[in-house]
């Protein structure tokens, strides 16, 4: 036998609301709830009757508490809509809001990422600019150096060459400077005053200068009238560096230097670096 169907509503009761029902109300007033809050005041329109302007919050207590339905009408900007309808398109319309703020947010993303990498290709650039700069002065300065070295070289009026020789060449060489050392002496004894006459000759006019450097002591003997002047470096290590040079007002340097000698097997570019960077701090008035 069937259950009996439950009884009417009483005068002012509103009708049970069915299982199914009252579960998609629910869901209807989660989504409502879970969304931003509603504002304003609305009137209500339910079984015939309107009420006054009540806040939507408490308009929606109503639906929970039973006291009306989702199918009744509101009144917004002079149009009825259900609360389904006004809460579905609510709904939509806070959908519609969040899509455009996660539209506009990956937008900014987007711009900042292209900004960071725009700014990494920048600084990209210029540390290689910077690098390919600093390449080009290292290979101008070797030219320099190369192209100074070169000059030296060919303006040097004796070619310096080295070499083995056998052991009958190096007895002869020792022989001739034993018999040419006597002559030397010789004449050393039986001129002297000449000799010193010579000296004493060759420096008139000639300034001197003296300095003790950091490899040793420097001496430079400057021609001012413009003839062959010469330096004479004593390194600390042993090394004697003599070199002659000139004033030349019409090269790059201000002067031409011929190939320094030296009293011990030495690297050939060292020397003539040396012997130049103490002319030519002389020639700037370092010394003074």
């Amino acid at each position: 036998m069937p259950p009996p169907p439950p009884p009417p509503p009483r005068p002012g009761q509103s009708k049970p609301v069915s299982g199914a029902a009252k579960t998609a109300t629910n869901s209807l007033v989660a989504n409502f709830h879970s969304t931003a809050p509603l504002s304003g005041n609305y009137r209500v329109k339910w079984r015939g009757k309107i009420s006054e302007e009540t806040p939507f919050s408490s308009i929606m207590k109503q639906v929970e508490a039973g006291e009306i339905g989702m199918i009744s009408q509101i009144l917004v900007n002079d149009q009825w809509l259900t609360i389904r309808d006004f809460l579905a398109r609510h709904k939509q319309a806070e959908a519609i809001r969040i899509a455009e703020e996660i539209r506009r947010a990956e937008e900014e993303k987007a711009r900042q990422l292209a900004e960071e990498r725009a700014a990494e290709q920048a600084r990209l650039a210029q540390e290689q600019a910077a690098e390919q700069a600093r390449l080009g002065r290292e290979k101008a300065l070797e030219d320099a150096r190369q192209h100074e070295l070169a000059i030296a070289r060919a303006r040097a009026p004796i070619a310096v060459q080295q070499g083995t020789a056998s052991g009958v060449n190096q007895f002869i060489g020792v022989v001739m400077m034993i018999a040419i050392g006597g002559v030397l002496l010789y004449f050393v004894i039986a001129n002297y005053g000449k000799i010193e006459q010579a000296v004493s000759t060759s420096i008139s006019g000639k300034k001197v200068k003296t300095v003790q450097l950091k490899v040793g002591e420097a001496t430079i003997t400057d021609d001012t009238s413009g003839g062959v002047s010469n330096v004479r470096i004593k390194c600390n290590n042993g090394l004697v560096i003599k070199a002659d040079w000139q004033r030349n007002s019409s090269n790059e340097f201000g002067y031409d230097i011929y190939e320094p000698s030296v009293n011990m097997d030495y690297n050939r570019y060292a020397v003539m670096m040396t012997a130049r960077s103490v002319i030519a701090a002389y020639l700037r008035g370092e010394y003074d």
